[in-house]
């Protein structure tokens, strides 16, 4: 029996980790910045392809379904990805606290807690750590310092 994953849940209102890392697309172009995170497209190997079939399309922005709009898929499920993934610091002193939050993130989608890519809403991109995967390490302690932890 497997215990059950809970996601990592990080509360601070003072700190916006979020736009630190991802980045900020603000009103003014001064304020705004890049993401120090960059994510390589993966590729799934050894899957099982199972047979295509039919899916009604759904209009994005009502949620409702396009008249006479089919199409036809061929998903693949239980093959092995492997995760690409660049965090860009200048200062691993004072920001390594963004490799613990990354870490945290990579857990929470190694549980399958957080999917990933599209169709999530239809049970796609839910992954499986094939290993142990350790968070609690310096960079963790860091996360927890820069967020008024001890």
């Amino acid at each position: 029996n497997k215990e059950a994953k809970k996601p990592i849940v990080i509360t601070n209102k003072n700190i916006k980790l979020e736009e630190e890392i991802f980045g900020l697309a603000a009103k003014k172009e001064e304020d705004s910045h890049a993401s120090c995170v960059t994510i390589n497209e993966s590729i799934i190997h050894d899957g099982i392809k199972l047979l295509a079939y039919t899916r009604n399309k759904v209009d994005r922005f009502t949620g409702g379904v396009v008249d006479s709009a089919l199409f036809d898929e061929m998903p693949y499920y239980q093959g092995k990805v492997k995760l690409g993934l660049e965090l860009k610091i200048t200062d691993k002193e004072k920001e390594s606290w963004k490799i613990g939050l990354i870490k945290m993130a990579i857990q929470d989608i190694g549980n399958g807690i957080q999917p990933v890519g599209g169709d999530a809403n239809i049970g796609r991109g839910i992954l499986e750590f094939s290993s142990d995967f350790i968070v609690e390490d310096e960079y963790s302690k860091a996360l927890a310092k820069k967020i008024g932890g001890k």
